[in-house]
């Protein structure tokens, strides 16, 4: 439930133009703009009738150019006078049909020597041949062609861009289909468009719907880009989808290795290995080395919100409940986010903050884009553990019944089970049990069912399933 979508958070520190951006970064226009379609440096766009207009958040690039300064080609990149923003010209297309984004024209031979290239690729410089080589050179070697020359294209993935980024994942997909409809070989579309399918699946809505796809598309953008960091992640999204454990964590891997600086690749192999109920049931668990992989995560992007909720439900596992709410709370008071109030709620209820938990309860009820499963799931709990049991029972059940998967079922059984009452625990658990066989392992394991355990109810059920 930790993949459920978000509103805008407010942001105020923000640079609105070419011109101030490259300002910022001490940069000239056309060396910010090629960046921004080859290094994804993290520009955002508000599109208008024709064009659209440039404008990015200080600390996103200052987060940015620290990460990328490490790999050394930043800080001999030349400084060019600023001349008119404009857009960079149109990347040139492979004889395989690929894009590949073209280095800016102004200072074309400072730039060959500053990156040290051949005195033959100079030479094919300055006996006329510049396109095909500007083309060749600024296409980094680990990444296929992401680029599209259709301007129309690239507004659409800046527009699906940031939506993903804030959760907003319908809107994201409308605006990235948007963008492979102008362009069917625009790699970077197929790996968000992927990455979109993927978390909509492992979220637990609409699963069926959005797995295939998901798959189908982290295929594509592996076809495209090959090389490329995102495409695993977006892979590794599809796997986890999929409850594929050893795939996902191999796609995660490997894009960790393409590039150790990409912090969603360090998240989602952590959810490969976090403590909460949800994603793949019956897999290892290593909440310590988790929560190395979402720090990490979180240091190389502090905006991936995404990983900052499931962080939250990962050091619930670990029964640090006050750390689960800790992390969360600036998060919340600066945007209001509805998924990370409903995980403090439940930490609270864990760790037996009942006014606390009540507090966030009534801010959730009723709120925008609260999710009805996830609220009647923390009111009942919250009236069980006050002695309001046919209230409770009644919330649980609503829960369960509006969400049926094996999180669900595992939640409103750890709700009943930690309000005492391990019949109504046990006939939740052999629900999930039915959806999900694996889930008993996780269930004979996790330290939230160690109480439930005892249960003859629960001993037999977990009997009937080979888990003792």
């Amino acid at each position: 439930m930790s993949d459920l979508p978000v509103s805008d958070p407010a942001r105020s520190d923000r640079l609105d133009g070419w011109k101030a951006i490259a300002a910022h970064l001490g940069r000239s226009v056309r060396t910010v703009q090629r960046w921004e379609l080859t290094e994804n440096l993290p520009v955002h766009r508000h599109p208008h009738q024709k064009l659209s207009s440039a404008w990015a958040y200080r600390d996103e690039l200052d987060g940015w150019m620290a990460r990328r300064s490490d790999l050394g080609d930043l800080a001999t990149e030349p400084v060019a006078p600023q001349g008119p923003s404009e857009m960079p010209p149109p990347p040139v297309m492979t004889s395989e049909g690929l894009p590949l984004s073209v280095a800016p024209p102004r200072g074309a031979r400072r730039w060959v020597t500053t990156l040290g290239l051949s005195m033959a690729l100079v030479t094919s410089l300055l006996l006329g041949q510049q396109h095909d080589f500007r083309a060749r050179a600024a296409a980094p070697a680990t990444w296929d062609g992401r680029d599209t020359p259709d301007p129309l294209a690239r507004e659409a993935f800046s527009t699906g861009r940031t939506a993903y980024t804030d959760r907003r994942y319908a809107e994201a997909r409308e605006a990235t289909e948007r963008a492979i409809a102008r362009d069917a070989t625009y790699a970077s579309a197929w790996i968000l468009l992927a990455k979109i399918h993927g978390r909509l699946a492992s979220a637990g809505l609409h699963r069926s719907e959005a797995q295939e796809p998901a798959v189908a598309a982290a295929a594509r953008a592996l076809a495209l880009a090959p090389s490329s960091a995102e495409a695993h992640v977006a892979q590794a999204l599809a796997e986890r989808a999929r409850r594929d454990v050893t795939a996902w964590r191999g796609h995660a891997r490997q894009a960790i290795e393409i590039d150790p600086t990409s912090a969603e690749a360090h998240a989602v192999l952590a959810d490969s290995y976090s403590g909460q109920l949800g994603f793949a049931c019956g897999r290892d668990r290593n909440p310590e080395l988790a929560e190395s992989h979402y720090q990490t995560a979180l240091e190389l992007d502090p905006h991936l919100n995404t990983a900052r909720v499931n962080r939250a439900q990962n050091l619930a596992y670990l029964g640090r409940y006050e750390a689960c709410a800790a992390i969360l709370t600036p998060f919340i008071e600066a945007t209001g986010d509805v998924n990370a109030l409903a995980t403090r709620a439940r930490c609270s209820l864990m760790g037996n903050d009942l006014d606390a938990a009540g507090r966030d309860i009534d801010r959730l009820t009723g709120a925008p884009g609260a999710a009805p499963s996830a609220v009647l799931l923390d009111r009942g709990w919250l009236r069980m553990k006050q002695g309001k049991l046919a209230s409770g029972a009644r919330d649980l059940e609503s829960a369960a019944d509006l969400q049926r998967s094996f999180p669900m079922e595992l939640n409103v059984a750890q709700a009943y089970a930690d309000s005492g009452e391990p019949s109504r625990a046990a006939a939740h658990l052999e629900r999930a049990f039915a959806i999900d066989p694996s889930c008993a392992r996780t269930v004979a394991a996790a330290p939230s069912f160690r109480v439930v355990r005892r249960a003859p109810e629960v001993s037999a059920a977990l009997a009937s399933y080979g888990v003792r």
